[in-house]
């Protein structure tokens, strides 16, 4: 007995490119998030505000690349409400990314004001503010 979603059991999508796809973005993700984890460390082990890897480009990478692979697992294994649950998730996760951004602002002295004005919050600036 397999596992369930939907009252169906789960198996791969035998849509090809799906499948391609899936692997495609669950792969990327996962090596995006391995870029984060080496950056996050130093800023834990530091406590500075940290600008460079995927903060250099966006605020909340860890959200972005979690993301990035579930979306594939759920062409993987293509359900419906797989992707509810992914959008309905999202407001949960601007929620919390906008907290965090009010914890750094208070902690950082202004740093993390003028990194807001160069950095997006999901997705990178094309057009610096200054």
């Amino acid at each position: 007995m397999g596992h369930r979603l939907s009252g169906r059991p789960l198996k791969l999508t035998e849509n090809v490119l799906l499948l391609i796809l899936g692997i495609a973005l669950t792969v990327v993700g996962a090596v995006l998030h391995a870029w984060l984890g080496k950056h996050l460390i130093r800023a834990i082990k530091t406590r500075e505000l940290i600008e460079t890897g995927p903060y250099r480009y966006i605020r909340h990478p860890m959200y972005v690349f979690i993301y990035i692979i579930l979306t594939g697992v759920g062409m993987l294994w293509f359900s419906y409400t797989w992707f509810v649950i992914l959008l309905l998730f999202t407001p949960v996760w601007y929620w919390t990314g906008r907290k965090e951004e009010q914890q750094m602002m208070e902690i950082t002295d202004g740093k993390y004001r003028d990194y807001m004005e160069r950095t997006g919050m999901f997705f990178p600036r094309l057009i610096w503010r200054r």
